[in-house]
């Protein structure tokens, strides 16, 4: 090889690890961008945090709704129920229910038990 085929071979090396290094810049660039945006957009954990105390408050808020909500129907129910086992009381009373029918309509009743 000749002195001046040496030297293209060189440069052309150069030319093209210089080529290589400029792609390597851009892509340094764009990590770079990439990670500013993912750091911009990230939650912190105290953020975070707070928002899973919002939450579970909620949670607990509604929770405690539902709970009175079903404590308030079973009054209601348990109401209801005691009337029922009255009025078929007096009927079986008056003989215009039988033990039989009596029997019957206590099965039914959401807190069935004796009558």
């Amino acid at each position: 090889m000749t002195n001046e085929t040496v030297l293209e071979k060189i440069l052309e090396t150069v030319t093209s690890l210089k080529n290589d290094v400029g792609e390597l810049k851009n892509d340094v660039k764009d990590l770079n961008e990439d990670v500013g945006h993912i750091l911009e957009t990230a939650v912190s954990n105290d953020d975070f945090k707070e928002f899973k105390d919002s939450v579970e408050k909620r949670f607990d808020s509604i929770d405690k709704k539902f709970t009175q909500q079903r404590d308030d129907l079973m009054k209601v129910m348990r109401g209801e129920d005691d009337k029922l086992k009255t009025v078929v009381g007096k009927l079986v009373e008056k003989r215009v229910f039988s033990s039989a029918d009596e029997l019957d309509i206590a099965r039914l009743q959401p807190f069935a038990g004796a009558v």
